[in-house]
């Protein structure tokens, strides 16, 4: 158990079918056994040695056959499972366009930030009942504001909806006077930002990390880290802005990670 949990859970799955191989070839060697057995001490006076031994030999063979045969059979039906995936991926319904060009909205899109909800129902399935139900506000731009609720209230729901990580059942979500259903994805959630509950950094340098699409200049990179009072750090470092970060973050303080994320 030991070993399964340091190795990490595909050893312990390999652990465990080699556990299930070999179980099954005992327990067929000793069906076998108890089969050869009984025939040999039921005939023993109406059978020659000769044809004594030709049966042991037909039954250790056919033991290695029926082995094999079950082993084939259950390798198999795991080799199934991968098909019966690749069935399911190929029947998730796919997303809306990244861009459509007939309604892009501006450079300076969002400019207030202003976010409405109009009656905005939510579910994550057709057969599953809503999660938000015909939620209504407004949260001016600008501001701080606070959503609070228990576990299942629909928090993380409506912000998989602001990012149309899921498409709402009914309603509006306007950012700007802009629906934001009318637009590509690409255009929507390259102008919004979220900060996770458990940020996470990129293996690679600081400077991809901050701009993985190469769209910004060192300028405006330092000053996003200055924002973000982490200028000094970086400059500290020999590498600046090419300084190695480690996957998670695991070369960085804990408390730098979230920081990074606000830059």
């Amino acid at each position: 158990m030991f070993i399964c949990h340091t190795w990490g859970k595909p050893t312990k799955v390999s652990v465990d079918q080699s556990v299930v191989d070999l179980d099954i070839a005992f327990r067929l060697g000793s069906v076998s056994g108890n089969e050869k057995g009984f025939t040999n001490s039921h005939n023993y006076h109406h059978f020659s040695r000769g044809m004594a031994g030709l049966a042991v030999t037909y039954g250790l063979n056919l033991n290695a056959r029926m082995s094999r045969w079950i082993l084939s059979f259950c390798k198999l039906e795991n080799r199934i499972i991968s098909v019966e995936r690749i069935y399911q991926y190929c029947k998730i319904p796919t997303e809306a366009p990244l861009i459509i060009e007939n309604r892009r909205p501006s450079l300076s899109w969002p400019e207030n930030g202003n976010i409405e909800l109009i009656d905005l129902k939510v579910r994550y399935k057709d057969d599953l009942p809503l999660v938000l139900h015909g939620v209504s506000c407004m949260f001016p731009g600008g501001k701080k504001i606070g959503i609070v609720g228990r576990t299942g209230s629909g928090k993380s729901t409506l912000i998989q909806a602001l990012f149309r990580l899921i498409e709402p059942t009914g309603g509006k979500i306007i950012i700007d006077n802009i629906d934001i259903s009318t637009i590509g994805l690409h255009d929507l959630r390259s102008r919004l930002s979220i900060i996770p509950q458990d940020p996470t950094l990129f293996e690679g340098t600081i400077r991809m990390n901050l701009d993985p699409l190469e769209e910004r200049a060192d300028q405006e990179i330092w000053e996003a880290l200055e924002k973000c009072q982490l200028g000094e750090v970086i400059r500290s470092k020999e590498e600046k802005l090419d300084s190695p970060v480690l996957e998670n973050g695991d070369n960085w303080s804990v408390g730098t990670a979230p920081t990074y994320c606000i830059g």
